[in-house]
């Protein structure tokens, strides 16, 4: 039986926002509205050219070579990143728990989607685990995507079948094992695509957030069907 392509999730994404407009708003707003206040620091460091010194000589290798004021902001920096990656990886948790119940034809509750706490130890390992493929990335660009392929439905899969944390990952390797290049395009795509949205202060988030959050459920469900009995 032919399956359909991975990238019809596209355009039955944007039929999905067009069906539930005022949710995927409030869901894109908020979390717009959660980065830019995480970002308001760090810009306020930019504002105030504390790292400004750095760069008119040689680039320190670390604190040492610092300012008092320059290793404070930097330990904050670094403490924000943390605390973004685990803030964005409850709030991807919150977004699939909304998207996948919109592809199902459920009704589901934007703040029970976003505020369940059964979703944060999950989405605290997964924060984690992004962090630790970060060096991937930043070292070479295919080896970073193909791991953030791997385990890109791990999250969605954990949402749709809740309490199987190992068979959820074992599923999203699955995705990749069967379709590697429509697979690994998708991911690359969608992870370009929220990195626009950091743009302009985070204001194209509104809508890319929730396009990123549906393609997702609806490329998980063209693989994935949902069971007869629910």
């Amino acid at each position: 039986m032919n399956r359909r392509p991975l990238s019809d999730a596209f355009g039955m994404a944007q039929r999905t926002m067009k069906d539930n407009g005022s949710t995927v708003l409030k869901m894109g707003a908020i979390f717009a509205a959660m980065n830019f206040i995480m970002f308001l620091p760090a810009l306020m460091m930019d504002v105030t050219g504390i790292f400004d010194d750095m760069f008119q000589g040689d680039i320190p290798m670390g604190l040492q070579g610092m300012s008092s004021e320059q290793q404070a902001a930097t330990l904050l920096q670094t403490g924000l990143f943390v605390v973004t990656s685990f803030v964005n990886a409850i709030l991807w948790m919150g977004g699939l728990q909304l998207g996948l119940a919109m592809v199902d034809g459920k009704t589901a509750d934007l703040w029970d989607a976003v505020l369940d706490v059964d979703l944060v130890p999950i989405a605290v390992l997964i924060a984690f685990v992004d962090m630790l493929i970060l060096p991937a990335w930043m070292c070479c660009l295919f080896p970073g995507l193909v791991i953030s392929a791997c385990v890109f439905h791990w999250p969605t899969a954990v949402v749709d079948k809740p309490g199987d944390a190992m068979g959820a990952f074992s599923q999203s390797v699955d995705f990749i094992r069967n379709d590697f290049i429509g697979h690994t395009a998708m991911v690359a795509v969608l992870t370009f695509a929220l990195m626009l949205g950091s743009l302009f202060y985070y204001i194209p988030a509104v809508l890319i957030f929730p396009f990123a959050v549906l393609t997702t459920a609806h490329m998980y469900r063209l693989r994935v069907p949902r069971l007869a009995e629910e």
